[in-house]
């Protein structure tokens, strides 16, 4: 009959470890979380700063566009004199902004976040001798011919960071 041999604790050798993490394990698993956890909330701050930029573009664009289609609906207001260079374009341009800045404009941004940054005229010029043509676009006042007029039309964020820009061209 075999009887089983008791090993004295001395003659195994070292104790054996109990299966458990040691100190350095722990604190490397900490800092490795702590790197995971950093990259994804830098990760999540681009996004939400990326999604903030997308929306004041959209606004800024879906108020540029109501504010051109207001434009094209209204009145034409001429310029004076014709054949002069127009001396009532600061009228023109106040007379444009009030009709602007009665649309409604996106997340209650201030109504002063539009306005009109330039106002031209098409003109045709004829030198009676040579018979040459200029035509294009400025302060002369042409409004007997073409009275077209080329207005450029800017929206700012209320920060002043998102800056867009549409030029509308209307006439009779």
């Amino acid at each position: 009959m075999c009887h089983p041999v008791e090993v004295d604790q001395q003659q195994r050798g070292p104790a054996h470890r109990d299966g458990g993490f040691s100190m350095i394990e722990v604190l490397i698993s900490i800092v490795l979380m702590g790197l995971v956890i950093t990259a994804t909330m830098s990760l999540l701050r681009v996004t939400v700063m990326a999604s903030s930029t997308d929306r004041d573009h959209s606004n800024a664009h879906a108020w540029l566009q109501t504010g051109a289609d207001v434009l094209y609906a209204r009145e034409l207001r001429p310029c004076e004199p014709a054949g002069a260079t127009a001396i009532n374009k600061a009228v023109i341009i106040e007379s444009y902004e009030e009709t602007l800045q009665q649309t409604d404009n996106p997340e209650e941004w201030p109504d002063g976040n539009i306005e009109i940054y330039d106002l031209q005229f098409w003109h045709i010029n004829m030198d009676p001798v040579t018979k040459f043509t200029e035509e294009g676009w400025g302060d002369l006042c042409d409004s007997l011919d073409t009275n077209l007029q080329r207005i450029g039309i800017e929206v700012r964020s209320e920060t002043g960071e998102i800056v867009e820009r549409v030029e509308v061209i209307i006439g009779e």
